[in-house]
């Protein structure tokens, strides 16, 4: 069965909540934010990446965290959010490309996440992790939606298609052109099917989000909690659309270029197809972008993995045979010489990144499927970090969920401004 808890978030009103919406704090880089934001200040991403708001600042972990209490403290103050007084659920959905998305949004168990309830599908990157804990701590909420994957139950779609009949709270379009509704129920008879048709979902599975988990449930520890929970919104396997995420590393591990082709025959028919390609059309084929040109690498059977689903991913084999046993990578949590690139970027960026930023080669892989996901974690086994790319991304800010009381506490708490500028 599967946990699912109501609640009073703290959420922007109806006028601000387009302006408000902000992409997930790791989709978009420093730069990224910045950009956003001098064109929309009243983006998320000012909390979310508050390193963006504080011009000449120190590598302070400190001063970091408490600019982004200060931000959310803004927020709030200003009356751009506001905070619901009756106990919701909401559906979020999201339409792009003919495709549509809808996520049950409410808060869900950390007790049924250490139980396996709830399956963590990718290892964690542990900087990334601590770098989350250390931001709930500081804004007292989380800020956006960990996104959830169950295998598609009757009950829960005739709920989501019978909430969706009535107006939104929220409609509006984002500048990727993604469309995003969120319906609210707050009726107490509906909250109660919500939660019994949950009851009937065995499993849920971390499609996006498992730093986002994983932090949220060690701040409830570190607080002495019991019980805790985390804000998640969880989606049909049936509308998850998971995109490719590629790989670009800074050296050949010593190797040069004729030697480091070499040691991948062993493990690859190598075929070089010039200076233009396609991404890959089929799973155990990859494309390499290495000295101006691109490589068709098609896995060799004898070493395709069939002891269990992990072993058959493309991206686990990218990580044992090239980047662990040729380039001396061996582990890509946290590891400066790799970098990662989502399908959403094209296969233009994996050019760039070789020809003008300094990378000496690019790996585009063929996607994930959502049945793989589910098959590698029923199994007991995690998929390398960054294996999925998942879109359209659910924003940031829509929903906040507080930990504590944090409205009375901003009314009478003095602001650090650390925004100084000469």
């Amino acid at each position: 069965m599967a946990l699912i808890k109501p609640f009073k978030p703290l959420r922007p009103t109806s006028r601000f909540a387009g302006a408000v919406a902000a992409p997930p704090y790791d989709a978009v880089s420093v730069e990224e934010a910045r950009q956003i934001l001098q064109n929309n200040p009243l983006s998320f991403l000012k909390v979310l990446k508050p390193e963006v708001n504080i011009p000449f600042y120190s590598n302070s972990k400190k001063t970091v965290y408490a600019e982004a209490r200060n931000a959310l403290k803004e927020f709030i103050n200003s009356g751009v959010f506001m905070q619901e007084e009756k106990l919701h659920f909401y559906i979020y959905t999201e339409r792009a490309d003919g495709r549509r998305q809808s996520g049950v949004v409410g808060l869900f168990s950390c007790k049924e996440y250490e139980e396996s309830i709830i399956k963590r599908t990718e290892e964690i990157k542990y900087m990334d992790l601590e770098d989350r804990v250390q931001w709930i701590e500081h804004t007292n909420v989380q800020g956006g939606p960990v996104f959830l994957v169950y295998k598609e139950k009757g009950t829960v779609r005739e709920i989501i298609n019978k909430v969706m009949k009535e107006p939104p709270e929220y409609d509006f379009v984002t500048e990727d052109g993604v469309r995003h509704t969120v319906h609210s129920i707050s009726e107490k008879g509906m909250i109660k099917g919500v939660q019994s048709a949950f009851m009937d979902i065995p499993t849920l599975y971390i499609a996006d989000g498992n730093h986002g988990t994983l932090a949220a449930c060690e701040v409830n520890k570190k607080r002495g909690g019991v019980s805790g929970f985390f804000l998640a919104a969880a989606v049909a396997r049936t509308e998850v659309n998971i995109m490719e995420y590629n790989r670009v590393v800074k050296d050949l591990n010593g190797f040069s270029q004729e030697r480091f082709l070499q040691r991948l025959k062993q493990y690859f028919y190598v075929e070089k197809i010039g200076n233009h390609t396609v991404k890959p059309s089929k799973k155990h084929t990859l494309d390499m972008y290495l000295d101006k040109g691109w490589y068709k690498l098609i896995i060799k059977e004898n070493y395709i993995g069939k002891a269990n689903p992990l072993e058959s991913l493309d991206v686990y084999f990218l990580e044992k045979y090239v980047l662990q046993t040729i380039l001396g990578i061996n582990s890509e949590r946290g590891n400066e010489r790799i970098d990662f690139v989502s399908g959403k970027e094209g296969m233009s960026t994996l050019e760039e990144k070789v020809n003008k930023e300094g990378w000496a080669v690019s790996f585009a892989l063929f996607p994930v499927a959502v049945s793989e996901v589910i098959q590698v974690a029923d199994s007991g086994f995690l998929m390398p970090p960054k294996s999925t790319w998942f879109e359209p991304k659910f924003r940031s800010g829509l929903f906040l969920n507080p930990l504590k009381d944090i409205l009375a506490e901003f009314k009478n708490e003095k602001t650090e401004d650390y925004n100084i500028w000469f």
